[in-house]
């Protein structure tokens, strides 16, 4: 029997560091962002899958999901800021004038499919906002996926930069509750689990990996 060497994860708090709070939900037919918001599990708030991502841009999730992402952004300069998203096969890129989500705004929506980080439509760019340095403004990005490939970006454009995507160098994830960071927790300990077990069959000798195989009854 093959034995692997698996770490514990534990339940940190990521509110306030570095990143995005990806939340998703399984097993989702249709393309449009109302399947997702309507959806009872979306209004109950019960998630299948939550991460910390570095980037918002993201790709090969799977099928048939919807997807949201919370962020608080600190602009580097005070001044006006212009935004894209780009989607296969939708998203809503909504912005609050302060921290808190009941002032939460659609700012852009991508309503076709586009290429990966492609934001040469349009449709796809905001107006120029107004922003603040020193204040926090919530991001919130609704992705929904129906078949085939999927994929979302998010860019922006401000005082003394060009167009990039948006990252965790001025994002931060907003407060979670108990039972967000549990999902968070539990996803991460799931995937160190298979990246571990992976490492582990990689490095067996053969005559292990036919003890494991038949501990498997292959």
């Amino acid at each position: 029997i093959l034995f692997c060497a698996l770490s514990v994860i534990a339940q940190d708090d990521p509110s306030g560091k570095p990143g995005i709070f990806q939340e998703i939900w399984v097993n989702l037919s249709g393309s449009g962002i109302e399947d997702l918001t309507e959806d009872s599990r979306y209004t109950r708030n019960r998630i299948n899958k939550a991460r910390i991502l570095n980037t918002f841009s993201v790709d090969d999730l799977g099928e048939e999901y919807g997807a949201r992402y919370t962020a608080l952004l600190s602009p580097p300069r005070s001044g006006k800021y212009t935004f894209w998203v780009a989607a296969d096969d939708r998203a809503e890129l909504w912005l609050s004038t302060d921290e808190t989500p009941e002032k939460l705004t659609k700012i852009v929506s991508c309503h076709k499919a586009t290429s990966k980080e492609d934001f040469e439509r349009g449709y796809q760019q905001s107006k120029e906002i107004q922003l603040k340095k020193g204040e926090k403004y919530r991001v919130r990005v609704l992705h929904k996926e129906s078949k085939r490939e999927d994929h979302l970006s998010v860019a922006w454009k401000g005082p003394g930069f060009r167009q990039a995507i948006l990252t965790k160098y001025h994002l931060t994830v907003p407060e979670l509750t108990q039972s967000q960071t549990k999902v968070v927790s539990r996803v991460k300990e799931s995937e160190e689990k298979k990246k571990n077990n992976g490492a582990a069959l990689l490095a067996c000798k053969p005559e292990k990996l036919r003890q494991f195989a038949n501990s498997l009854h292959i």
